[in-house]
């Protein structure tokens, strides 16, 4: 995965939050687990009844922003 672009940082919401995270990959012979950093915007769209929230997730990139 490629981290966004400076458009893409700009099309995420005020509100959203960013997160640092360390993932596992799975594999039983790896030694280097958990990769990372990775980071990641996270916040709360509107469904279309108004009544509920789902969450977002977008990859941002390695890099820090």
């Amino acid at each position: 995965m490629y981290p966004l672009s400076d458009d893409g940082l700009n099309s995420l919401p005020d509100y959203a939050t960013i997160r640092e995270e360390f993932i596992k990959c799975g594999k039983d012979t790896c030694n280097l687990c958990p990769h990372g950093p990775y980071y990641y915007a996270y916040w709360r769209d509107k469904t279309k009844d108004n009544n509920k929230s789902k969450i977002r997730k977008k990859y941002i990139g390695s890099i820090d922003p």
